[in-house]
């Protein structure tokens, strides 16, 4: 996967929710909506 640049659209992908939903960040993006990514990861 290329790194993200700043200022510029992310990539679509499909992540799990905490819910075991899955969730495409095509349906996060909507018109007055922003999202914010925040990537964490399991270091145990």
């Amino acid at each position: 996967m290329p790194t993200p640049k700043n200022n510029k659209t992310a990539p679509s992908f499909t992540l799990q929710s905490a819910n075991g939903e899955k969730i495409t960040l095509a349906e996060l993006i909507k018109p007055d909506n922003n999202v914010l990514l925040i990537f964490l990861r399991h270091l145990g």
